[in-house]
């Protein structure tokens, strides 16, 4: 099992690739626009990626997983609730899927909003 976090200096994002080297098999984590950086790791590890994990749609983040989807033939994945007009799997709180021998289990954390008191 890898894993690796891929930067992006002028945002501050975070995105990862993992990959079961025994397997071949690799996905991203919250894919940057560039998806370059995925590719060749992906190249060469001689792995394919197969999933696409986004966790979250802000602002602060353009997301490269239509484009990682698009070159590597990966399903994107998305907690049920996301709302985007492009087609995804829809994962909820507790699912577990298979990547290889790895798993990944889906922990849904939603944010929380602060309301006045009633009073």
């Amino acid at each position: 099992m890898f894993l690796k976090q891929i930067p992006n200096d002028e945002t501050g994002c975070l995105s990862y690739i993992g990959y079961c080297a025994s397997c071949g098999v690799g996905y991203a984590i919250d894919p940057l626009e560039n998806i370059e950086p995925y590719l060749k790791i992906a190249k060469d590890n001689k792995i394919q990626i197969t999933h696409i994990f986004n966790t979250h749609i802000q602002a602060d983040h353009i997301s490269g997983d239509r484009k990682l989807a698009e070159k590597t033939g990966a399903k994107i994945y998305m907690h049920e609730s996301a709302n985007v007009s492009y087609p995804f799997e829809p994962v909820k709180g507790g699912d577990v899927i298979s990547i290889g021998n790895p798993r990944v289990k889906v922990l849904h954390t939603p944010a929380i909003h602060q309301r006045a008191h009633p009073c």
